[in-house]
């Protein structure tokens, strides 16, 4: 519809969306799938802890492309049970705490900070180490955009150099997310 010129929400890179959209040269974020349980559970330890057992999932997030992925190098033995496309995550997680799912796999940071603030009973692991999400700020493909891409990877790259955007992250989100972590 030519109203929007910048999409900046944790995107993801896929197929689909390289088609139609210039991507910043490198990601201001990265993030690695958590996996959400009720606190008390003991069977869940690690990823392969899921195999047999429900987990939640928005459709079409990075964080189902995760888990799909996971799964399908697995044997496809977690059961993914996706939700409408207008979930929140409270609402996932009180379908974990009211049973109608074992666990989800979601944002790391947004996570543990609702986690945390409404005070639920639940924890988060990693879900796969290998599994890193780099966000992307993501332009139209068009001059305008182009020229907006270009002021912004310059400036990315001002700030991640003078220590900005690490600075931030921590403020922010309590770890540096702007660096991939080992």
């Amino acid at each position: 519809t030519g109203r929007i010129d910048v999409i900046a929400n944790e995107i993801k890179k896929n197929p689909a969306r390289e088609a139609r959209y210039l991507y910043a040269d490198k990601p201001y974020n990265y993030d690695y799938p958590v996996i959400i349980f009720k606190k008390d559970r003991t069977d869940i330890t690690k990823a392969e802890d899921l195999f047999g057992k429900k987990v939640i999932i928005a459709p079409g997030t990075s964080y189902a492309d995760s888990l799909e992925k996971f799964n399908s190098e697995n044997g496809n033995k977690v059961i993914p049970v996706y939700t409408g496309n207008d979930t929140t995550m409270e609402s996932i997680f009180s379908d974990i705490i009211n049973g109608r799912g074992d666990a989800a796999v979601e944002n790391p940071v947004a996570a543990e900070i609702l986690i945390r603030d409404k005070n639920y009973p639940l924890k988060c692991i990693k879900l796969d180490e290998n599994l890193v999400n780099p966000a992307f700020i993501i332009f139209r493909k068009n001059k305008k955009g182009q020229h907006l891409k270009e002021l912004f990877d310059a400036a990315l790259e001002e700030i991640r150099a003078d220590g900005t955007l690490s600075k931030l992250a921590i403020k922010w989100f309590g770890t540096d997310t702007s660096v991939r972590s080992e």
